[in-house]
C-alpha cells in the first residue's frame, strides 16, 4: 500500500485535479493474468471511474500502434496517479518495470504512488522501504481495497475517493475478499515455497548502464573504472551485506558510492584497496572477460564480527531492453590470524612448481 502522499508529493503535486485517475499496471507480460484481475478490480469496483493502461491488454489504455514504445509509456506514467507494480519471482527480468517506476516518480512529475503486489517472498530492495501488498495475505488485499475505494488521498489529483463506499463498509469488505480469491487464482506459487532458502555469502546486485560499462572499456584505467562503478545503482542485496556496511537495511535508489562513504565513516584511515578489488573485476567484465580474483579483504562494521571479507564478482547479466549490465557481487568470508595472515587451506598432495600455491 502506500505512503502519505503528503508528506511525498512535495512540489509534485499538480496544481488541478483530474477528471479521471489513471492506474499504471507495471508487469510482465508473463503475468498479464495477474494485471487482468487488477485491471477487472479497478474497473468495476470504482464504476468506471479509474481508467487503466496495461500494455498486455486490448482492454486497457495501451502503447498506440505505430507509436514510439518508450514515448507512449513516458506519457502514460506522466498522467498515472497510481502505479502498481506486480513483482513475482526476482529471477526474472524486471528491467524494464523499474524503468516504469523510475520514470513514475522523477521529481520533475506530478505524484505518482507506487504501490508493490509481492506475488512471491521478495521484493526490489529499491522499494523495500515502503509498505506493500503481499497478495498472498487477506488482511493486505483487504487494506489495500479499503484505501484504493474510501480514501479521498489514494488519488491526490482526484481530488476525493473514487467510490461511495465508507471506509470498512461490507461492501468493501466483499470486494476485498472477491478480489483476493481471483488474485489467488492467478498468482503463481513461488517457486522457493516451502523451502530454506538463504545466502551463505552477503551480496549485492550493481547496475551500470550501456554508457557507463563502454566508458571502462574505452578508458582502462582502475581510476576511471572506479569513479564510474561508484555510481552503479544497487538494485538488490541481503541483510548480510547491509549488516557489514553498518546498516539495518540497504538503503533504497542508493549507489554503491552510498556504500562506501558510510564504510568509509568507520575507517577513514583505510585506503579500501577493496573498492580497487570491486572496479578491477568489473572493468574486466564489462570487456566480456573473466575477471581476475583480486582478493582486496575489508572489515565489516559490525563491531562483533570478526571476519574479513573480498567482494568476488559472481555473475554478470545483460540486459538489452533497459540498456544495463547488472553484477552480482558476493563478499567472500576470510579468518585473519594474529599476525594479519590470511588462513587458507592448501592441500597437502599439492604440486610444486610453477604457478603452485607457497
Amino acid at each position: 500500500m502506500a505512503d502519505d502522499a503528503s508528506a511525498e508529493a512535495g512540489g509534485r503535486t499538480a496544481s488541478s485535479t483530474q477528471a479521471r485517475p489513471l492506474l499504471f499496471i507495471s508487469h510482465r507480460h508473463a503475468d498479464s493474468g495477474i494485471a487482468n484481475v487488477i485491471r477487472e478490480f479497478a474497473r468495476s469496483r470504482s464504476s468506471g471511474r479509474v481508467d487503466v493502461f496495461q500494455s498486455s491488454s486490448a482492454s486497457a489504455e495501451a502503447p498506440r500502434i505505430g507509436g514510439v514504445l518508450n514515448e507512449e509509456l513516458v506519457t502514460a506514467l506522466w498522467r498515472a496517479n497510481l502505479v502498481i507494480l506486480v513483482y513475482t519471482t526476482e529471477d526474472q527480468d524486471w528491467a524494464y518495470c523499474m524503468w516504469e517506476c523510475g520514470v513514475a516518480i522523477q521529481p520533475e512529475t506530478p505524484f505518482t504512488r507506487i504501490v508493490v503486489f509481492q506475488c512471491g517472498n521478495r521484493v526490489p530492495a529499491v522499494f523495500a522501504d515502503r509498505v506493500r501488498v503481499n497478495v498472498r495475505n487477506a488482511v493486505d488485499v483487504q487494506r489495500f481495497a479499503d484505501e484504493f475505494l474510501t480514501s479521498p488521498e489514494f488519488f491526490p489529483r482526484y481530488g476525493h475517493a473514487i467510490s461511495d463506499f465508507t471506509p470498512n463498509d461490507p461492501s468493501v469488505q466483499d470486494a476485498a475478499q472477491q478480489f483476493f480469491e481471483d488474485l489467488q487464482s492467478v498468482v503463481p506459487k513461488p517457486d522457493d515455497e516451502g523451502m530454506d532458502v538463504w545466502f551463505p555469502y552477503p551480496y549485492l546486485r550493481l547496475e551500470l548502464t550501456f554508457d557507463q560499462v563502454a566508458q571502462i572499456g574505452q578508458n582502462r584505467t582502475l581510476d576511471a573504472a572506479r569513479d564510474l562503478i561508484l555510481d552503479a545503482q544497487l538494485l538488490d542485496g541481503d541483510r548480510e551485506a547491509a549488516r557489514i556496511f553498518g546498516m539495518p537495511s540497504l538503503p533504497p535508489r542508493a549507489t554503491l558510492r552510498t556504500l562506501v562513504d558510510n564504510w568509509k565513516s568507520r575507517f577513514p584511515d583505510d585506503e579500501a584497496k577493496w573498492v580497487d578489488g570491486v572496479a578491477s573485476q568489473l572493468m574486466e567484465t564489462s570487456g566480456r572477460l573473466f575477471p581476475t580474483l583480486r582478493w582486496e579483504l575489508m572489515r565489516s562494521m559490525d563491531r562483533n564480527d570478526g571476519t574479513w571479507y573480498a567482494p568476488v564478482v559472481n555473475r554478470v547479466r545483460t540486459l538489452g531492453a533497459a540498456q544495463a549490465t547488472q553484477f552480482d557481487v558476493y563478499f567472500d568470508k576470510f579468518e585473519v590470524d594474529a599476525d594479519g595472515s590470511v588462513l587458507v587451506g592448501v592441500p597437502a598432495s599439492a604440486p610444486q612448481g610453477d604457478g603452485a600455491p607457497q
